[in-house]
């Protein structure tokens, strides 16, 4: 598995964020890990960033997805969980500093 430190040390303030500032549960704030992690596997690991297109193609990965367990594709409510929990994430990171010029804050919404 890649790693790449950087995005790490903004997930690391993000995980804090959310379980002091937002009192976020352990289960929820672990959702939201493997949200943005099917989100790194997608952009093979590049330092966050969002464009228009990347959230397009995205979701269209997502729907073909396969569940681990069943086989089947995800389920529409475990898309919808995982898209709500990125926008969320993006939103927070294009307020950060490094990211305010990689992330346009309207494309979230895509």
């Amino acid at each position: 598995m890649q790693i790449n430190p950087k995005n790490e040390r903004i997930k690391k303030e993000y995980f804090v964020f959310l379980k002091e500032a937002k009192k976020y549960s352990d289960s929820t704030i672990d959702n939201t890990r493997k949200a943005i992690l099917r989100w790194e596997e997608f952009s093979k690991h590049k330092d966050f960033a969002l464009s228009k297109q990347a959230a397009i193609s995205f979701k269209k990965q997502l729907a073909g997805t396969k569940a681990k367990q069943s086989g089947d594709t995800l389920s529409l409510s475990t898309m919808n969980g995982t898209i709500n929990m990125l926008k969320e994430f993006f939103k927070w990171l294009a307020y950060q500093n490094g990211y305010k010029k990689k992330i346009n804050i309207f494309h979230v919404e895509y």
